[in-house]
């Protein structure tokens, strides 16, 4: 480990502990969302620029399901000491499906919970494959830390993901997402931050990001957490409630919203290059 990378991990443990966002953290998390997004050979050989950034992964793992198109993987970081689960986004039509399946199905470990049928389904499909590797790693990496997180759909995953790792193997300890739509109602809104007390629940959105706001309160969803709001450069921030009109939600009109926005974080692209962001912008332009 470099002497730059000892004091980072100093660092990160002293914030983690504080319990506040830190801008570096915050990009240097979003380095392993965006390597989910790559293909399964090029994650499992661990090849790719973001990939660049944590180059010491170990015992990589990625559970993909071609039927429902969902796909995440859990590795142990040996520089960072983090056992680490990522979860893609969104990147084909079944995705998409998916994204737009706003029925309200019941959530089986809260009375009254209801969440997204279209993204507990999909997460369903490689939901057991995650879970277990992180309890095999915990048993080999007792003192790493727990990190999950997601992009898009894969935000909402690793929601669903971060719960079912705490109620499995008692912790997760930290917790950054990434262009997060809302998942559920109130109340499992009330039960992500009761499971996860103590656990800054981080939530960090660009300025007019599209998907923050779907689907919408009015369908009966909420969101959770705080909301990392930043200016449109991604120079400034402010920490907010998870229903915040002073941030995200001052923008209530779609003629305001901007994909880009969503696609592109700390002036890189959500995914595992930056001809991914730009077929996206191109099918929607």
């Amino acid at each position: 480990m470099t002497y730059q990378q000892i004091i980072f991990v100093v660092l990160l443990c002293s914030f983690v502990q504080a319990q506040q966002y830190v801008h570096e953290l915050g990009e240097d998390i979003f380095q392993y969302t965006r390597a989910s997004y790559c293909s399964v050979d090029i994650i499992n050989s661990w090849d790719c620029e973001p990939c660049r950034r944590h180059p010491n992964m170990k015992h990589i793992q990625v559970h993909h399901n071609e039927e429902a198109q969902a796909q995440g993987y859990c590795a142990y970081d040996e520089d960072q000491n983090r056992i680490v689960v990522a979860i893609r986004g969104s990147v084909n039509t079944v995705n998409y499906l998916n994204d737009l399946d706003f029925i309200k199905r019941d959530y089986q470990h809260c009375t009254g919970c209801k969440v997204h049928q279209g993204f507990y389904d999909t997460y369903q499909n490689i939901a057991e494959g995650l879970v277990t590797c992180v309890k095999d790693l915990n048993t080999l990496y007792p003192d790493a830390q727990i990190l999950v997180t997601g992009h898009s759909l894969g935000a909402a995953e690793a929601t669903l993901a971060a719960l079912d790792i705490k109620r499995t193997v008692g912790r997760v300890n930290i917790f950054y997402n990434y262009g997060t739509p809302r998942i559920g109602n109130d109340k499992f809104a009330d039960y992500v931050e009761s499971e996860l007390k103590g656990l800054f629940l981080a939530r960090i959105i660009r300025d007019k990001d599209t998907f923050q706001h779907t689907p919408l309160p009015g369908q009966g969803f909420s969101h959770y957490g705080n909301e990392i709001f930043y200016d449109e450069n991604m120079l400034n921030f402010k920490v907010c409630g998870r229903e915040d009109s002073k941030c995200g939600n001052k923008y209530i009109w779609p003629t305001q919203w901007k994909l880009d926005h969503h696609l592109y974080l700390y002036g890189q692209c959500a995914g595992c290059t930056q001809e991914g962001c730009e077929n996206i912008l191109k099918l929607y332009s």
